[in-house]
């Protein structure tokens, strides 16, 4: 199911459809912001997580979508090499892209193992000027070189994003040790993928916990930082998407759930003016999942809830092109 709880305008053209689940269902978010179409051609089996598409930046068309395990092009069919990544598919973010800078139609699929595989992120590029299950002439994509190339990220946690300098050329893989807790902060360049930055906050009055999602608002230059354990708050951070460096705020007083599902908050998103948060509690044994907003405007930050109704479990959340927050749930 799903439910949409806010608007507001503005455009990204680049994440026009949102595939979800081993269902053919999926999202197709119009441009020009007009409503969402449900539409039924996802490839299946498909993954139980999250998932990454990659659509032109101009057109808004399709071009790959990923489970974390295989690729699909434009026919929902799997790339000639695109089987076989190393991502788990049934933890929260086991695919994760960026563009090959100077390189255009190249992209980066980082794939997150968990504690499953190589227990490693990895990476594998895809070129939609290949072929593939296309022709010369009208390309559907391929993978280019080996598939699952070594990063050296082990023991990652189960949150990982992309966030761009905003020059489109520069990138930055954030991601988790999930035995340190140590913020990892990877540089994604026209050299390549290349150094690791390691960033320790945890302390005595900050504990720290296994990251279940991160989520980047670009106007507030502000990164969250979402627990999968019970009993521990969301970190607040400030990220200098020109440097790489993120700071330390605080962590948000009543975003800790004592839930015993091993999935504390499922999901988080930014509202697009940074103002607010959203977050996906997932739900546990006699607890049922829920959606909460805190508002940055409000002097006390209260975590309020915002669902009409109970739900059974409660799962991801995406902010489509027209600013639309979009959450998927069970009832």
């Amino acid at each position: 199911m799903l439910f949409s709880v806010g608007s507001l305008t503005a455009q990204n053209v680049t994440e026009t459809r949102w595939y979800f689940g081993n269902s053919p269902e999926n999202l197709v978010f119009d441009r020009n912001g007009r409503d969402p179409v449900l539409q039924t051609d996802q490839a299946t089996p498909f993954g139980s997580a999250g998932a990454i598409t990659i659509t032109d930046q101009f057109t808004g068309n399709l071009l790959f979508y990923s489970d974390g395990v295989d690729v699909y092009d434009v026919s929902h069919t799997i790339l000639p090499g695109g089987a076989g990544l190393a991502g788990d598919p049934a933890i929260n973010m086991p695919v994760v892209t960026a563009p090959v800078t100077d390189n255009p139609g190249q992209y980066y699929l980082f794939t997150n193992s968990g504690t499953a595989g190589p227990n490693e992120i990895q990476y594998t590029i895809v070129d939609a000027t290949q072929a593939g299950n296309g022709t010369a002439q009208f390309p559907y994509g391929d993978v280019l070189g080996g598939l699952n190339n070594a990063t050296g990220l082990t023991d990652p946690s189960e949150g990982m994003l992309i966030i761009p300098a905003g020059d489109g050329e520069l990138f930055w893989l954030i991601s988790q040790d999930r035995n340190t807790f140590e913020i990892r902060v990877t540089q994604i360049d026209g050299g390549g993928v290349g150094a690791t930055l390691n960033y320790d906050f945890v302390d005595g009055s900050t504990p720290g916990f296994e990251a279940a999602h991160f989520a980047f608002n670009e106007d507030s230059s502000q990164l969250v930082m979402a627990p999968r354990l019970a009993n521990r708050n969301i970190w607040l951070m400030d990220f200098d998407a020109a440097t790489g460096v993120p700071v330390f705020d605080r962590t948000l007083t009543g975003t800790g759930f004592n839930d015993d599902a091993g999935e504390s908050i499922y999901d988080v998103e930014w509202s697009p003016d940074g103002s607010k948060i959203y977050l996906s509690r997932f739900g546990s044994s006699g607890v049922t999942g829920q959606l909460y907003q805190l508002d940055f405007n409000d002097s006390t930050e209260t975590v309020n809830p915002i669902l009409p109704a109970d739900i059974f479990r409660s799962f991801g959340l995406k902010r489509a092109p027209e600013d639309r927050i979009y959450h998927l749930y069970q009832e």
